[in-house]
């Protein structure tokens, strides 16, 4: 009689690897948003009714408050960083505040090599918004 289950158990490893590739599979280009922001202080837009403000202007390891309105996402979580330098694995969560706005209170990592292109990745529920700035 022959045994089924040496190709019953390599079925179901290519099942198992094959739901796991679309598990981690990149979320769709719909889902993410890449913005340029001329001045976060002054605020930007992040989509229909949505924006995105800061206190201050953004400065290497100065406090400031970011803060997000107009989304539905209940959480979301910020991370700066650079165009091929790993900034590290600081993250932000963003707070939901009386007035509805998600906001944390952030700083800038400081850049050895004096760079000032900045790129914040806002993470949410609904996917991800990439916004480019610089800073003075």
């Amino acid at each position: 009689m022959k045994s089924w289950w040496r190709p019953g158990l390599a079925v179901l490893v290519l099942a198992a690897l094959l739901a796991l590739g679309w598990a981690l599979r990149p979320a769709s280009p719909a889902s993410r948003l890449k913005l340029y922001c001329d001045d976060l202080g002054r605020g930007c837009p992040l989509g229909p009714g949505a924006s995105l403000r800061t206190s201050a202007e953004p400065s290497a390891l100065k406090p400031f408050r970011l803060q997000v309105s107009g989304i539905a996402d209940q959480t979301l979580t910020a991370r700066f960083g650079m165009s091929g330098m790993d900034m590290g694995p600081i993250a932000f969560p963003l707070a939901r505040q009386a007035d509805g706005t998600l906001a944390a209170q952030v700083i800038l990592p400081f850049c050895v090599q004096g760079r000032r292109d900045w790129r914040l990745w806002l993470d949410g529920e609904a996917g991800r918004v990439e916004v480019l700035f610089t800073t003075s």
